[in-house]
């Protein structure tokens, strides 16, 4: 009995330290769910009871540089389908709907079922319509009880106010490429974003986005049977605020159109397709302008482009300032002058007789090979500023010569071998420390650099002097203008001028910066500007005609450069006023004619624009 006794107490204390130990345990793994994984399994339960569908944020605004908008967002209604909602009633709500979004039934099944973009889970909330019209909204709200699963939000959609005004800087947007996707989810972005993806709105894209909002489905239904929807506003992108001025740019564009229809109204001459024109503060580097023909209205990539569009899009996409090189004819020859005069192989009264075509060698039957003026009557005497003002190609070629160290008495092949090198050289160096061929610094993608181009023959040294055997684009030009009315001061162009938050704090100024600087003697450089000054205000100058009653002073270039297909490029480079410059100017139109002719009419309505409006700094 005894035994049995002690028997009975054992059980009784081994259930006792198994009860014990359960408790424990279940008391651990309590604490282990409750503290040590509590907030996994808390965001666990959050996700089986929440979802969230992105509402993109609003992008920030674009101004010009008096306050006018010249990119702005407008709200729409978009219509947003709740698979785990909806789904048993799918056929019936696309059936219902189908007629009013002018849609077949098939294809809003479709758009239920995969949305906008396939690779989205089966049970996240897709958008299957945008910008729903008031007569949509109308039946939408009317039957809403019978139609599960449909939400109408409110979204953001870009506007370009002025439509085709200075489309080339403000871009466009479009949907992320698939070469793109990966970088851009990195970035947090969602697969039915759209991005910048040229000018300005490319460029700032990380300005200008912002910060997205959601809407938070919780699974839980309302009286009413549907989900409950909750908001996180989304937070408006950075506003830039561009150097642009509206009304410059505005008579700018018009300028370029008028000539180009006056030039093509001419039955014999080429027809003329694109032109450009690039106005900047020389001081500060601020784009003031920058208009290229043709236009388009950026406002129909909004929402994605129509192949019918997207056709009659492509002729007008490239901005001519920017991406196209030319031959800059005549319009270097104040550089190839000052390059003389530094290196001291001219000075400013020494005479060089132009009778209208110079022998440069020969040609491979021995015979005399001549260089033409384009006066082919000839200048007769002509010193440095005259040179700039009547451009003279003679002039400038017995320049380059003489830069070259080449003479009728060497031997050309050991020459064309030693010499020739060093003196191209120090032709292409000097252009690139004026900014022609070599990068801006813009603050705009896509920039293409022009070329100086070299063959190793003696006809290079006179077409590096008149500008035949290069190419630079309408901005590096008028870069290189400022630089001759700065005194040598390479500055930065820069399209925007601040960046501010929707709030309207400030972000970021973006204050002028000098690139670099050309020492210059100051002597020289007064030369080259007189010269350039005569183009304009003296009777046998090349603009004079087209700027002798103009109520300032302007210092210039016209320039003419051989194509080889029928017509020449016209171009024109300056700055005004002469004493105290305050504008520098490019325009280009690309087989236009004679640059006193096409370009220089279009530079003269650009200026008085300038001067008339007042534009401050």
């Amino acid at each position: 009995m005894q035994d049995l006794v002690k028997i009975r107490e054992k059980r009784w204390f081994w259930l006792k330290v198994v009860v014990v130990a359960a408790f424990g345990a279940l008391s651990l793994r309590l604490f282990t769910m409750q503290v040590t994984n509590g907030p996994v399994y808390r965001a666990k339960i959050a996700n089986d009871r929440v979802d969230r569908f992105v509402v993109g944020a609003p992008r920030g605004k674009i101004l010009d540089r008096s306050g006018l908008v010249l990119a702005d967002n407008k709200k729409v209604l978009n219509l947003v389908y709740l698979p785990l909602e909806g789904r048993q009633d799918a056929d019936k709500v696309a059936n219902q709907i189908a007629s009013v979004l002018g849609k077949r039934p098939e294809e809003l099944l479709e758009l239920m079922d995969t949305g906008e973009h396939p690779k989205l889970p089966k049970s996240m909330p897709r958008r299957i319509y945008r910008d729903l019209s008031l007569k949509q909204l109308s039946f939408l709200r009317e039957h809403q009880e019978s139609l599960p699963g449909l939400h109408v939000i409110v979204e953001s959609k870009r506007e370009y106010k002025q439509q085709r005004l200075a489309s080339h800087v403000l871009g466009y947007l479009n949907s992320i490429s698939r070469d793109e996707w990966r970088k851009y989810r990195s970035l947090g972005y969602t697969l039915d974003a759209q991005i910048g993806v040229y000018g300005i709105e490319r460029q700032y894209e990380a300005f200008l986005k912002g910060i997205n909002g959601a809407l938070i489905i919780e699974s839980g239904k309302d009286p009413g049977g549907r989900f409950r929807i909750s908001e996180v506003p989304a937070v408006p992108g950075n506003d830039l605020v561009l150097n642009l001025d509206a009304r410059l740019q505005s008579v700018a564009e018009q300028a370029l159109a008028e000539q180009v229809r006056l030039i093509n109204s001419d039955p014999k001459k080429r027809k003329v397709s694109h032109a450009s024109a690039v106005a900047m503060n020389p001081n500060t580097g601020e784009i003031l302008a920058m208009a290229s023909f043709p236009g388009f209205d950026p406002n129909v990539w909004v929402g994605g482009i129509s192949s019918e569009n997207y056709r009659a899009f492509q002729p007008s996409q490239q901005n001519w300032a920017l991406q196209v090189p030319v031959p800059p004819g005549s319009t270097v020859k104040p550089l190839t002058l000052l390059l003389g005069l530094e290196s001291g192989v001219v000075w400013p009264g020494r005479l060089i007789h132009d009778p209208g075509k110079l022998q440069i060698g020969w040609d491979r039957n021995r015979d005399p090979h001549y260089f033409y003026c384009w006066n082919h009557a000839g200048h007769g005497n002509v010193d440095a500023r005259r040179a700039i003002a009547q451009s003279c190609n003679v002039y400038m070629y017995q320049l380059s010569l003489w830069l070259g160290n080449y003479s009728q008495s060497k031997d050309a092949t050991q020459w064309l071998k030693t010499e020739l090198p060093i003196a191209m050289k120090r032709f292409r160096d000097y252009h690139n420390a004026f900014g022609l061929g070599v990068s801006t610094g813009i603050d705009l993608p896509e920039e293409v650099y022009g070329r100086f181009q070299t063959t190793g023959q003696l006809a290079d040294l006179p077409f590096a002097s008149i500008g035949q055997n290069q190419a630079y684009t309408t901005l590096q030009l008028v870069q290189y203008a400022s630089m001759l009315a700065n005194g040598g001061k390479r500055m930065e162009p820069h399209v925007v001028r601040e960046i501010r938050s929707f709030d309207g704090k400030t972000v970021k100024r973006i204050e002028p910066k000098v690139l670099d600087r050309v020492k210059i003697d100051p002597n020289n450089l007064r030369v080259v500007r007189e010269g350039m000054l005569d183009v304009t205000a003296k009777p046998y100058g090349t603009a004079y005609n087209t700027f002798r009653d103009a109520a300032y002073t302007i210092a210039g270039k016209t320039g003419t450069a051989e194509t080889g297909q029928g017509e020449d490029n016209a171009l024109f480079v300056g700055y005004a006023p002469y004493d105290s410059p305050q504008i520098a100017i490019a325009v280009v139109v690309p087989e236009g004619g004679h640059g006193s002719d096409s370009s220089g009419p279009i530079a003269r309505k650009i200026l008085d624009a300038f001067f008339q409006e007042g534009i401050s700094p």
